[in-house]
C-alpha cells in the first residue's frame, strides 16, 4: 500500500494487481505492477517486473523511459529510485 493522502489510496496484490481505493472498497485497475509509489499532490508512479516505470495518467498507464526496481514519490513531484545494476 502506499498514501499520498486520505483519498488517494492504491496497493499492489501478490500476482502484481493493481487496487485503488474509492473510499469504501478497493478497485482494481488495468495493468500489472510489483511496486507503487503515490505522493501527497496526486501522482501514482509503479514499477512492472520486467523494471519498466509507468506514471498514472488518470485514466491509463505512460510508460517512462528508465528501468528502476523501486520508485518512491517525494514532496515536490521528485522521483528517487534505485537504479538496476547492470552485470
Amino acid at each position: 500500500m502506499s498514501v499520498g493522502s486520505a483519498s488517494n489510496v492504491w496497493g499492489v496484490g501478490a500476482n502484481d494487481e493493481v487496487y485503488r481505493w474509492d473510499g469504501s472498497a478497493l478497485n482494481q485497475i488495468a495493468g500489472g505492477l510489483k511496486q507503487i509509489s503515490v505522493g501527497s499532490d496526486g501522482e501514482v508512479w509503479g514499477v512492472n517486473g520486467s523494471e519498466q516505470v509507468y506514471s498514472w495518467n488518470g485514466n491509463n498507464w505512460d510508460l517512462i523511459e528508465g528501468w528502476f526496481e523501486d520508485v518512491s514519490l517525494l514532496l515536490l513531484q521528485v522521483l528517487s529510485g534505485l537504479l538496476k545494476a547492470m552485470d
